[in-house]
Order: C-alpha cells, then structure tokens, then sequence
C-alpha cells in the first residue's frame, strides 16, 4: 500500500520541481511528506513545498580558517555566492555550526563594499531586512533556527553578480582521556518534527519551521571547500582524523598548521581534528581572561586531583539502551547502532540488568521489565539486535518518556544509553522532558552517522547527568564501548560548589556558569566561564562529593595566561543564554516565560549574540539595485551526510501516505477543472 500510495503522492509534485539544464545536481526529493503526521496540515506542507520550484543557486566557495589558542577554537568562515540564474533572487542558505559556537560577527562584501552587521531583536532586524530591499539597498540576514543550526539570507542578488559572507564564532574546545577536539560541520540531516499530537493551530506553524529545518539536498556540488587551522600554546604529541587527511607543518615552538587534504574533501561530514596532547601536559587548571569595559571574563578549565583511579565501582548496573530505527539511520548509522549495541552488551556483568527499546514512529521493548544479564538473556538481546532496521519516523519523545519512568531498583546504578544520530527538531521539549523528570537516571548519548545533531545529544547527556560520545566513522566501536565503560565506571565527583578567593582569602565576587556545575567524571574537566569586575589572581575552592564523602580542594589560578583573548566575553555571555534557555523550556506558566524571554533579549543585544530571539543584519549604505523585493528566492542546497544511502525515509503511518496522495491529486484535479486548457 505504502507503494501505491508514494506514487499517488509523487504525481501532483512532478510540475513544480524545476531544475536548471546547467545545474549538475540530482534531487534527493525532499521537504519529505513522511516527515508528517496531520492530513489537517495537507495545506501548510503543500505552502512549504513551494521550495521545489525554486532555483537553485550553488555556493562557489568556502574558505574556513580556524586558530586554536590553548581550549579555546576561533573561527572565520568565508562564502562565496554567484548567482548565474538569469533573474534577481533572494538568497536562502540554512546551513550547521559547531553545537558550542558564538557567533561574534557577520560581514557581507558587495564588490569594493564591506558591511558590517549589528545584531537586533529578531522582529526587527527582519524589520530592517525587508526596508532595505524596498529602497534598493542589499541587505544580509542571520537567523538561528536551532543552536546548530543557522539561516543566512540576501534579500537581492542581481543576475551575474557574486557576494561573499563572512561570519565568524568562537567557541571552548571539549577535553576528554588526554585530547583536545574541534569540530567542524559541512552538512546536516533533516530534522524530524513530530505534529502527530499538536492541534491543528500549532502543527501548521511547525510545519513552516520543519521546512527551515529540511535541507534541499544535491548529489554534487562545486563548491570549492578548503578548512586550514593553526594550533597554537598546547605542547601536542600528535594532531590527527578520523575523517579527513590531514598535511601538517611544524610553524615554530608549540605552533602546527593543518590543512585538509582538498582531493579528499567533500562536504558531506563533519570535519574532526583530534589534538592529543603529550603525557602529563594538562595543568590543573587553566584560565584564559580578557579585559572590556565590563571587566574581566574568563574560561576557566578545572581538573579535579582525584588521582590516577583504577577501582571501578562495584554496585551493579540496570541499563536501558534506546535505539534510533527510524528512516534517517539507514546506511552506516544503522549498522553503528547494532554494532555498538552488541559492544556494549558484552561489557555488562553478570549482576547487571538491561532493556532495550527501539523507536521509529511507535517504540518496542526487548522485554516487559528489566532482564538478567544471563547467558540466555544476553544471546536473546544480540538476536534483537540483529533484527533492528531502519524505517520510520523519528518519535523519540514518547519512548524517552516511557524510559524515564520505569520502576528502579535502588540497589543498581540507573543508566540510560541513547544511540542515535539526533535528527529530530524538537530538542526543546526532549531536554525539558529530561530537566523536569524525578527520575535519578544518568543519561549517556553516542552520537551516530558523519553528521549527527551533536547540539542535541551534548546536551542530553549534560542535563542527564551524563556525557555523550561521537562514533566517528572508521572508529572500532569495540574499542570505543571499553572506554566508554572505564570512564563511567569509576568514582564520579558530584554536589559541586565553587568559590573563588582573593590572595588574602576574602571571597571574591564572581559570576559564572553554567550555574550549577555539572558532575565531573575521569580524565574530563569542570569548565566554567566568568565574569568579575577585576582580574583574578587568587584560588578557586572546589567542593564536591567524591566516593559517599565530601572532599574540598584549591587551584590557583595561572597568572602566566592574564592576557587578552577576543571573544572570551562572547563566550561568558553565551554561557549566560544557555542558563536562561534552560529557564525558558521549563517555564510553569507563559507570564515566567516572557520574562525570561525579556531577559535573554536584553543579554543577546548587550553581548550581540544570535538566538531563537535575536538576529543579526547588515545593510549596504548606497541604493544597489532597484527598490522592492526579489521575485523569487533561490535556495542554496546542501550535500546528503556521507553514512546515508541515497533517499533515506523517515517516515509515518501509511493511512497518511494514502490521505495525502489522495487529497493532494483532488487538490490538482480542483485546480485543473478551475483552469481549462487553451488552444493553440
């Protein structure tokens, strides 16, 4: 029926899909009705889907820059646009970042001009975008869609005539087991909206929203990709991928440049560079200040002297692994998640117990309450996992819930283990979910397939009381899980206070986040930003609960490392709106959630950070082209992640393929008995 019903659904569309003669690119169909679960919304999806009779306009350039000082990545992003469809466009990009990147400047440059842009309340830098194009002057727009992903637009771009934008973040590096990793995305899959229990008023807006978040995917592209970094301050053993070659060219004392190897650079995955620094190289601590007329903001990196830990903790597990089916893991990220799943049920003991629930459009469990990991049991789970496939929708929400409240024993340690590739688009409620729950699970999420949402999966594991881990395609998972394992096992350091003390022992006055410090676990550190009106120069305390006891112990803070560094107030500020987005989602009542909202208006326009309320615009100062909007709008389109095979389904019921195949070829037969043909 499924068959029978994409083909009534395919044939409506066939007229509107236009695809320039020059355009070397095939489709990868797509917004995806599948991704879709309300007939109701026929109306609003069939809007959307106005995207597919628009021109394409490819990206000719990207030029990415990266400087790496001590933990901290600053980055320059260069792109080139030209448009060679004959007729005046807006331009339309939405494209990924790095899950932890602020973004700190945005510049378009028009032939001799270079503008700059200023970051506004989100209405009114649309506000200003829009009257920009009614007096003939070119404007560029940077919208956040989610916290990884972004929209660029330029509201004119006239036949035959190229821009570049610019746009530049930074962000604080993650450490983990002796290394350093930067991250940076090329491509990103579509995002699964579930509107399947929305009322009709919402699921039309959110439709709209999906479609932001539904790349317009080609097989090729000439877009001239080109990455190169420059390692500076960290005494390196060695800098290496997983993903990409690498050429690498000592630069002087503790300064290396990286550059990616262009015959083996596609943009289809996530660039990774790992930084393994030498034995013993980390300090205990690390702070990097800057100087503003606010004063002093820090990154400060803490690594707790808890001794070279052995002894795993003994007290049994009780684990529920969580398993992504759904249509968007076809290809390598299906095969990780089965592979990882087997690896991990060989690391459990005897004493332990487990579940497994698998979740596409619906979710399944391996058994009706928590298994023995008995011989018999544990051949019964690999048989599960060999029969797991990818196909449908991707409605994590209802089995996550399930998950976090099923009954526990005291007497094991409650885990819950995610594999998936996080391409679902409401993070927001799936983290509130996680904050507002009683349950005391530690959630610990790997990150599948060569371009996973690892702004979702980060923060799951932070909120949960856990970490998340990225299998990086080529990665031996076997070796991956063992790690994995002797990481969580050992002692935690939880209950976390910090004060920081002057030289004469006073408190000093200090703000920071994120608020409550998160739990510390081996070989990773407490990172936390700052702010103070003057510099700091004495002890951070530290307290916590390590193995059933309290222990307190003091860092100093370097003073060799009081310099300036651009952008660390950026990332202070940012650190700020995590806070107050946490208090956003989980806002009781709407009247808390507008002020919360006030308030992180009111921080992103003083630290001029883009977020779900602020914007950044920038507009040409002369009249370049002719007053009024563009007639269409040209979408930029993206390469499909490398680990999928070519059109992946995520996908819903098949009553919906029918309703939608059927209503949609009664909405064209409408259309045709309103329009009679004309002779000739």
């Amino acid at each position: 029926m499924r068959i029978f019903a994409s083909l009534l659904f395919c044939f409506p569309l066939l007229p509107i899909v236009s695809v320039h003669a020059s355009d070397p690119v095939l489709f990868a169909l797509g917004p995806r009705a599948e991704d879709y679960s309300l007939p109701s919304a026929i109306d609003s999806w069939l809007h959307s889907e106005q995207k597919l009779s628009q021109p394409l306009l490819l990206l000719k350039e990207t030029k990415v820059y990266l400087e790496v000082t001590g933990p901290v990545l600053y980055a320059d992003v260069e792109q080139l646009f030209f448009n060679d469809t004959g007729e005046t466009v807006e331009v339309q990009y939405t494209f990924p970042i790095s899950d932890k990147a602020t973004v700190t400047g945005m510049t378009m440059i028009l032939g001799d001009h270079i503008v700059t842009s200023v970051v506004q309340e989100k209405k009114s830098a649309k506000a200003t975008y829009d009257a920009a194009a009614a007096q003939g002057k070119q404007a560029a727009l940077l919208e956040q869609d989610r916290p990884n992903v972004f929209t660029a637009k330029i509201n004119k771009l006239n036949p035959g005539e190229e821009v570049k934008v610019t746009f530049q973040y930074v962000e604080p590096l993650s450490y983990a087991s002796g290394r350093y990793q930067v991250v940076f995305p090329t491509t990103f899959g579509s995002r699964y909206l579930p509107v399947r229990d929305m009322p009709d008023s919402e699921a039309g807006n959110a439709l709209v929203e999906q479609s932001r978040l539904i790349p317009l995917y080609v097989d090729q592209t000439e877009n001239q990709f080109s990455l190169e970094a420059l390692v500076l301050g960290l005494p390196l053993e060695e800098i290496q991928s997983n993903t990409h070659n690498l050429y690498l060219k000592d630069e002087g004392e503790m300064a290396t440049r990286v550059v990616v190897d262009l015959a083996d650079f596609l943009p289809n995955r996530d660039v990774i560079l790992n930084l393994q620094l030498a034995d013993s190289a980390e300090p205990q601590s690390r702070m990097l200040q800057s100087y503003s007329q606010d004063g002093v903001h820090g990154l400060l990196n803490i690594f707790p002297p808890l001794g070279n830990v052995t002894e795993v903790q003994s007290q049994p597990k009780e684990v529920v692994f969580i398993i992504d089916t759904s249509g968007s893991m076809t290809g390598v990220a299906m095969e990780q998640a089965r592979d990882g799943l087997k690896a991990c049920l060989a690391m459990l003991n005897p004493d332990d117990r487990f579940n497994i629930v698998a979740y596409d459009d619906s979710f399944q469990m391996f058994a009706p309450e928590f298994a023995e990991n008995s011989p018999e049991n544990h051949l019964k789970g690999l048989k599960f996992a060999n029969y797991l496939h990818a196909d449908g929708g991707t409605e994590l929400q209802p089995a996550l819930k399930a998950v976090l409240e099923m009954e526990r024993s005291h007497d094991h340690l409650p885990w819950i283990v995610l594999l998936t590739d996080g391409d679902v688009g409401n993070e927001t409620e799936l983290l509130a979910l996680v904050h507002q729950s009683e349950a005391r699970n530690r959630i610990f999420s790997f990150g599948l397939g060569s371009a996973p949402n690892r702004y979702l999966l980060t923060k799951l594991g932070e909120v949960g009381g856990g970490f998340a881990t990225f299998i990086d395609p080529g990665l031996d998972l076997t070796q991956t899980m063992k790690e994995f394992f002797e990481s969580v096992l050992v002692p935690v350091l939880t209950d976390i206070s910090i004060e920081f003390r002057q030289p004469d022992g006073h408190l000093a006055q200090v703000e920071y986040f994120p608020g409550t410090p998160p739990d510390v676990y081996l070989d990773r550190p407490l990172q936390l930003s700052v702010h103070s009106e003057l510099p700091l120069d004495g002890k951070v305390w530290v307290k916590g609960v390590w193995q059933g006891e309290e222990i307190q112990f003091e860092v100093p803070i370097p003073q060799a490392e009081m310099a300036r560094y651009e952008g660390i107030d950026k990332l202070f500020g940012k650190a700020w709106l995590d806070d107050l987005m946490v208090n956003y989602f989980t806002a009781p009542i709407q009247a808390v959630k507008e002020r919360v909202e006030a308030d992180i208006v009111a921080t992103a326009l003083h630290y001029q950070l883009v977020t779900p309320f602020t914007s950044r615009v920038a507009v040409t100062k002369l009249q370049t082209t002719q007053p009024g909007h563009a007639l269409a709008s040209a979408m930029v389109p993206l390469l499909q992640p490398e680990s999928r095979i070519q059109y992946p389904v995520t996908a819903t019921q098949d009553w919906f393929w029918l309703t939608s195949g059927l209503s949609l070829m009664l909405l064209a037969g409408f259309w045709l008995k309103r329009s009679p043909m004309k002779s000739v």
